[in-house]
């Protein structure tokens, strides 16, 4: 989406998204209303999360409605042709939707499933102090897989987008990241030389 269309203090009375029958009517309508609920459930339990964890669960709802569409394709291929972008400073560009996403993936894929995704958007605790409190207590598997810190973590999610291995924790077993770009398929991430993370 290029604007979001859940505004949490707008309707006077109760929490509302609007949608513009002519988006619903598009082969991705479908896609946006499985983002938006997404937002609506996640302000109610966290108000404050940060926006690419917020963002990068809304495109985790799509695909556990959905699977692999052409939205989530987009956006993650976007990043992954430029990983030099940051995963958690959010520009609204479709590229930080895809990094959101693919960490939330990688969390999701190895901490419990869709009860790592509810335990994350439950935790008041915001952005990597979050993603920390998940690594630390996740529901499945064990403490410290992935990491002890965002920081460790986010080395090894590098590493996993990069390769996409089936070995342990340095690839996504739920998603398939083709390391030859095609249209209609995740791509892996391409190497960079920088990094803005």
């Amino acid at each position: 989406c290029s604007s979001d269309l859940f505004a949490p203090s707008f309707a006077s009375s109760r929490e509302a998204i609007f949608v513009d029958f002519a988006d619903i009517t598009l082969s991705w309508g479908k896609s946006i209303l499985a983002h938006e609920l997404e937002h609506l459930l996640h302000n109610a339990l966290d108000p404050y999360e940060n926006l690419w964890l917020d963002e990068g669960n809304a495109d985790v709802a799509i695909y556990l409605c959905f699977g692999v569409d052409s939205t989530l394709v987009s956006h993650v291929n976007q990043w992954t042709a430029a990983p030099e972008l940051s995963v958690r400073w959010w520009n609204q560009r479709f590229a930080d939707y895809g990094a959101g996403y693919l960490f939330t993936m990688y969390l999701q894929d190895h901490l419990g499933g869709g009860p790592a995704v509810r335990q994350l958007v439950q935790d008041p605790a915001t952005g990597g102090a979050g993603v920390r409190n998940l690594l630390l207590s996740p529901l499945a598997g064990q403490v410290g897989m992935l990491g002890r810190t965002m920081g460790e973590a986010f080395a090894n999610f590098s590493i996993a987008v990069t390769l996409d291995s089936d070995q342990g924790i340095y690839g996504f077993p739920n998603l398939n990241l083709n390391p030859v770009c095609s249209s209609g398929a995740f791509c892996r991430a391409q190497p960079t030389e920088i990094n803005s993370d």
